[in-house]
Formats: structure tokens, C-alpha cells, sequence
């Protein structure tokens, strides 16, 4: 058997900003958007004599993820499995709309990880990931246009501050947007550069089958890869519309929709017109509140 590429990570944008007319629909490649969820495993891939790409067995340790989004393709949870098991699950934290940062709990619901944006300016973004218990792990500065990630530097740091490592990826996409290639430079030295070639897609056009192989040459390299493979769940859930959930804030009743974030409104007679009052709340899987956030209310009362 050739010998493997070492660990290879695509890594997605797991921030999201400058909205404007892109959604984590577009920073996830599902440009066709209606998406409810997708699951995402790697396998070792090997090249066959007539070109073809053979899957192996499943690559890393890390070995399938998935992604959750509400009904106007806003990222709000993702799940990291192990060998089928559940390792880590990530919720990511918005203010007003806008991700802030996230925070990152194993299967019994301990903390594992936070990050957070640190900084947000016309196409940079500064990001840095800490440890339960509040130490400075890796800081990532990004370049990006739109929802594309076109550069990003990362550095690790030991457990003393000291910088453990630097890496430095550039990235360019095709024309509809997915990526093309990813060149790997780590403490200032090239390491390689994987092109990726897209083997199938589903009927909304979103891909659900690539492969990342190494095209700069190397005799070691040639003819494995990594093998992506992606199952979609597209259109918006069957209780979409229903009443799933209701509660009471400062003795006003409000009801919930949709699950996880959603958006609605409550009409009250408030003297001689009526008043709308605006609300944004989050419940879990079990319609259980989590909180919420007034986003209109006449009567200026708080949430909690």
C-alpha cells in the first residue's frame, strides 16, 4: 500500500459575517440554500488505472461531522462523532444576528473549547480558541471576499504562551464557488498544495462526493487522497409553521414556530391601536426555552 497523505483538514468557515446577501448556506458550499442539515465523513481515497478514485477506509480520528441550520441558513449547531459515537458538539453564539464566537462541549455536556471573533473589519477577521479553562490555544487571522475564505494564518501556542507552530493556508475557488485548491505553508516553509476534484452531486447541484489529492509532484503522494463524502437534507421541516412551543415573559405569552432560533411576533391591544412586539428565541430539541433577545418591543420590556 502507498504511503498516506498525512492528516489533511479542510477546514470550514465556522465564523459568519458581513451577511449582506450571502448565508452560511454560500461559507458552506451548499449554494442552492433550502438546506436543513448535512453530515460530512472522510475516507482514504486511491487512484484506479483508469482514473477513477477508490474509497478506503474512514480517515482521522474525527471521522463525521454535521451541521445543523435554521430555515434562512443560519448556522446554529454542529456535531463531531467518533467511530458513530458522539464526541463534541459546537454551539455556535450570535448577538443581534452576528456569530461572536462559539462554545464546544463533549457528550456529557462539559466544556471542551470556546472561540471567539475577536476582530471584524472589511475582509479580515481575527479569531482565537481557548481551553475550559480560559488558556489561549491558536489565534487564526483570515482574508476573505464575500463568502469566500481566500487566506488564513494560524498559530498555536503551548500551554506557557510560548508559539508552538505557524501555518499558512491560501485557498482559491471555482467559479460557482467551491474550492479548488488549498496550499499548506507551515513555519514559513512549503509543505503541499491539494487540488480537488469533484466526483458527484446531488439534484439540487450541491456537492456530495470530492477528493483532495496532493498535486505538487510528490512521488509518495501520487494516486491517495482524501475522499469527502456528504449526506444532504434539504427543504424546511414538516412542522415548519406549527405551534411546537409557548411560554410566558414578564406575564406576556409568546409562541415558538420552528425549532432552535426563530423569529415571530405578538400582537396586544395598547390603547386606542394595537402593538407588535418582536422576539427572537431559542429552544432545544426537546422545545425546551434556552433564552431570547427582544428584537421590537413597544413596551421596552427585557427578556430572560
Amino acid at each position: 500500500m502507498k504511503h498516506h497523505l498525512f492528516l489533511f483538514a479542510i477546514t470550514v468557515l465556522s465564523f459568519t459575517a458581513c451577511r449582506s446577501s450571502f448565508t452560511d448556506w454560500d461559507r458552506f458550499e451548499l449554494s442552492k440554500g433550502g438546506v436543513q442539515s448535512f453530515s460530512e465523513a472522510r475516507y482514504e481515497a486511491f487512484l484506479n488505472d483508469d482514473g477513477s478514485w477508490e474509497q478506503g477506509d474512514p480517515q482521522g480520528l474525527a471521522r463525521k461531522s454535521e451541521f445543523l441550520f435554521n430555515e434562512t441558513g443560519t448556522y446554529i449547531k454542529s456535531h463531531w462523532y467518533r467511530d458513530s459515537e458522539l464526541g463534541e458538539v459546537t454551539i455556535p453564539q450570535y448577538v443581534d444576528g452576528k456569530m461572536i464566537g462559539s462554545i464546544t462541549e463533549n457528550a456529557e455536556g462539559e466544556k471542551t473549547g470556546e472561540s471567539k471573533l475577536i476582530e471584524e473589519n472589511k475582509g479580515y477577521r481575527i479569531l482565537e480558541a481557548y481551553s475550559p479553562s480560559g488558556e489561549l490555544e491558536s489565534r487564526i487571522q483570515q482574508r476573505y471576499k464575500g463568502a469566500l475564505l481566500l487566506h488564513s494564518q494560524t498559530t498555536h501556542f503551548k500551554p506557557d504562551g510560548e508559539i508552538q507552530f505557524e501555518m499558512e493556508t491560501a485557498y482559491s475557488h471555482n467559479r460557482d464557488g467551491t474550492l479548488h485548491t488549498i496550499s499548506n505553508i507551515i513555519d514559513g516553509e512549503r509543505n503541499v498544495s491539494y487540488e480537488l476534484e469533484y466526483l458527484e452531486y446531488d439534484d439540487q447541484g450541491n456537492w456530495i462526493r470530492r477528493v483532495a489529492f496532493d498535486n505538487t509532484g510528490n512521488p509518495d503522494n501520487y494516486g491517495v487522497g482524501v475522499m469527502s463524502v456528504r449526506e444532504i437534507v434539504s427543504g424546511l421541516p414538516e412542522n415548519h409553521g406549527q405551534l411546537l412551543h409557548s411560554f410566558r415573559v414578564h406575564n406576556s405569552k409568546y409562541h415558538a414556530l420552528t425549532k432552535h432560533w426563530c423569529n415571530w411576533g405578538l400582537k396586544s391591544k395598547h390603547g386606542s391601536g394595537q402593538r407588535v412586539s418582536g422576539f427572537r428565541c431559542l429552544v432545544d430539541d426537546n422545545l425546551m426555552w434556552l433564552k431570547g433577545s427582544v428584537l421590537q418591543d413597544y413596551f421596552h420590556r427585557a427578556s430572560r
